[in-house]
């Protein structure tokens, strides 16, 4: 299976306001027996994020102003997960990984990124399109 993987969060308080959007591709090849299916997966996540944050100085009462921090992320991981095909295009899936990303806020880090690696555990629901013949 190859796929592209796209990602929206919206955040928002009264303190602050966020947005990250990005894209990148899946792969995967299933292992199918009867009902199931082990998969191992590669995949990428290049991403942009904004923040704005909202401050009033409250010792002066002076009006608000913004400050906007953006960065730029890129990811990597590969894991292994577990598929059960509820119908032919609908699975139910868990998926155990390794991943590795560098995040770069150039107000705060210049060129050099912050590197970050995790293992995370994710249970998703997934829609197949049908196979043309």
């Amino acid at each position: 299976m190859v796929g592209l993987q796209p990602s929206y969060v919206h955040s928002w308080s009264h303190a602050f306001k966020s947005n990250d959007y990005g894209a990148g591709p899946l792969l995967r090849y299933y292992f199918p027996f009867g009902k199931f299916a082990i998969f191992p997966e590669a995949a990428a996540m290049f991403s942009k994020y904004r923040q704005t944050v909202v401050e009033i100085d409250r010792s002066n009462g002076s009006a608000p102003y913004d400050e906007v921090t953006h960065s730029k992320t890129k990811a990597y991981r590969a894991g292994v997960g577990l598929t059960w095909f509820v119908t032919p295009n609908v699975g139910l899936e868990a998926v155990l990984a390794y991943r590795k990303s560098t995040e770069t806020t150039p107000q705060f880090t210049g060129q050099y990124g912050v590197n970050k690696t995790d293992t995370y555990f994710n249970i998703g629901l997934q829609v197949y399109l049908p196979r043309k013949n």
